[in-house]
């Protein structure tokens, strides 16, 4: 199935970002962001050293498998072309269908301006429309930002196995 065709307009620092499903056209600008984040982000994001996506993993992130899937990228107008600055996304848990687990990324100039809540808000929206009721987010536990933005934004803490190096989060949508 198709992904659903989501845009919403919003305003942040000063600038108009446009928030809407990936496309496979999107290429190309997933394929840049990935590559404009700082290492520490990247390693964050990816629990590992990536330089940049893979192929295969860029087309995975580039047409997700709606509805187990789905990803919204943040993207504004920069010199005629569209530049991607974020990017939030779910694959649903096999476990429950009623659970995803949910990553995002945001482009370092443009954390703590308040982009990821706005992405992750948004993909509540799409979420809820598939029967989606839980978020869960696994991140490393020295990954503050992405804690910080978190519990900011409703999730509490499931569980932390420190020994495992993974911290839980959970949050009802």
């Amino acid at each position: 199935m198709e992904a659903p065709e989501y845009r919403r307009v919003i305003q942040i620092a000063g600038e108009e970002v446009t928030i809407r499903t990936i496309r496979p056209s999107d290429r190309e600008i997933e394929a840049e962001f990935v590559r404009r984040l700082s290492p520490d982000s990247r390693f964050l994001r990816f629990q590992n050293v990536v330089s940049e996506l893979k192929p295969d993993m860029l087309e995975r992130f580039i047409s997700p498998d709606f509805p187990d899937e789905m990803a919204l990228i943040a993207v504004i107008e920069e010199d005629g072309k569209s530049k991607q600055i974020g990017v939030v996304r779910y694959s649903r848990e096999d476990e429950d269908p009623k659970t995803v687990e949910v990553a995002i990324a945001v482009a370092d100039e443009w954390q703590g301006k308040g982009l990821g809540a706005a992405l992750l808000g948004d993909l509540g929206d799409v979420a809820k429309t598939v029967g989606v009721e839980k978020f869960v987010a696994r991140i490393l536990p020295e990954n503050h930002r992405m804690r910080n933005l978190a519990l900011r934004n409703g999730f509490y803490v499931i569980s932390a196995k420190y020994e495992e190096g993974i911290m839980e989060l959970g949050k009802g949508i």
